[in-house]
């Protein structure tokens, strides 16, 4: 009988050890998966904060562009009333 209960404990002590190793695993996996999701968000927000900084590049660029090129529309126009104004005087 003492026997008996002995192999129990022992099969027992067994289980709860083999419970724990598997624990202990998947605890061990689910810390390296976190770890790489972890990775992976500060790759992406790394990765939108530099689209973040492009577009506003090129909203400003796109802004610079037009301002300069009404500027040069106003000027052409200047420089096309300034000849006409010549060629007419030259004319006459």
């Amino acid at each position: 009988m003492l026997i008996l209960f002995c192999f129990m404990v022992v099969v027992f002590l067994l289980i709860v050890l083999a419970f724990e190793y598997n624990f202990r695993r998947e605890q061990h996996r689910f810390k390296q998966r976190t770890q790489a999701m972890r990775q992976t968000i500060a790759d992406y927000n790394l990765q939108h904060q530099r689209q973040k900084v492009k577009l506003e590049l090129c909203d400003n660029f796109n802004e610079e562009f037009t301002k300069r090129r009404v500027t040069l529309g106003e000027s052409l126009f200047a420089l096309n009333y300034q000849m006409l104004e010549l060629i007419s005087k030259a004319k006459n």
